[in-house]
């Protein structure tokens, strides 16, 4: 059977789904992060991550009050009081090893496009699927920041492309900042191309937050119960394995220019 050339055009629109497709997913993962009472950390924000380092050292240092969640401040001593800053070291690691595997990896199967598609997005979903599923009740809260932050770091190595844009695709602050430099530019130009640069990014912004979104509406769905083994198989969690499936679905041929 003789497979036509898949069009640029077509390349193209894959590529930015695969891109809104990370997005979606880091704000769903983002929130359900925020949800979960052993995490309850934005997995992404790594500019927010580096204060609460500096802060929760103090604060173990000195000996203070460290937030503990569902029970606002409290007193701790002892390794206690370390925890809160260990589990920050841990995200940072993570996001910085996701990082650097991506990238080093990045063309470790370079003569088998599809291959290397396959292993990207695995080496970003696989953690992030398997934490809720697998590990969320079984591994202290450090290890789950760091497959997290693992992901999140991964990401940012590749599904970047929206159309002529580069995207970060771990958070949202560069996209809102670029809303405003372009819309300034738009007005400025009355260029087309700028508003489209402006659409774009609004988009992006929209997706992360959509992604949040959407888990906070399944999560309310569900009922609260209070056995793990019951939380598991959850909406939330079926909902992020779906989410996690689809991409696998839309690979760009590799004789397209911007597979």
């Amino acid at each position: 059977m003789i497979i036509a050339p898949e069009t640029d055009k077509n390349a193209t629109r894959k590529v930015a789904f695969l891109t809104l497709a990370t997005i979606f997913i880091m704000g769903y993962i983002n929130a359900l992060a925020l949800n979960t009472i052993d995490v309850t950390a934005m997995i992404t924000a790594q500019s927010g991550n580096i204060v609460w380092l500096g802060i929760d050292f103090t604060q173990a240092i000195m000996g203070q009050q460290i937030y503990q969640f569902g029970y606002g401040y409290v007193d701790v001593e002892g390794f206690e009081a370390w925890i809160p800053f260990i589990q920050r070291v841990a995200l940072f690691l993570g996001f910085a090893a996701g990082s650097a595997i991506g990238w080093s990896t990045k063309d470790i199967f370079k003569e088998n496009k599809r291959i290397q598609f396959y292993y990207d997005w695995t080496l970003f979903a696989a953690p992030i699927v398997a934490y809720p599923i697998l590990f969320q009740y079984n591994i202290p809260p450090a290890i789950s920041l760091l497959l997290l932050g693992f992901s999140a770091g991964a990401t940012l190595r590749f599904f970047r492309k929206l159309y002529h844009l580069d995207i970060n695709t771990s958070m949202a602050t560069g996209s809102a900042m670029f809303v405003g430099i372009h819309f300034v530019e738009y007005i400025k130009t009355k260029s087309k191309k700028e508003l489209f640069t402006v659409c774009l990014f609004l988009i992006a912004v929209f997706t992360f937050s959509f992604g949040a979104g959407i888990y906070q509406m399944l999560n309310n769905l569900q009922p609260a119960v209070s056995t793990p083994s019951v939380q598991i198989i959850s909406w939330t969690n079926i909902a992020l394995i779906v989410f996690c499936v689809i991409p696998y679905f839309f690979y760009p041929k590799p004789n397209s220019k911007v597979a």
